[in-house]
């Protein structure tokens, strides 16, 4: 498994780092927690995210 930096997940998806993190704490996206404290993010998870059909809301 590949994880990602936050910096470059969110550099992946268009999005800035703290977009990214509520995304993760909105469970959107996958990732683990290091001992550090600092997480990393699942590279599949980013992908499938970013082919994933746009959401249309009126």
């Amino acid at each position: 498994m590949d994880y990602l930096a936050p910096g470059e997940a969110a550099a992946r998806l268009r999005v800035s780092v703290k977009t990214l993190t509520r995304m993760a704490d909105k469970q959107q996206v996958d990732f683990i927690r290091l001992p550090s404290g600092h997480r990393r993010y699942l590279a599949t998870s980013i992908d499938s995210f970013t082919n994933a059909p746009a959401e249309v809301t009126r």
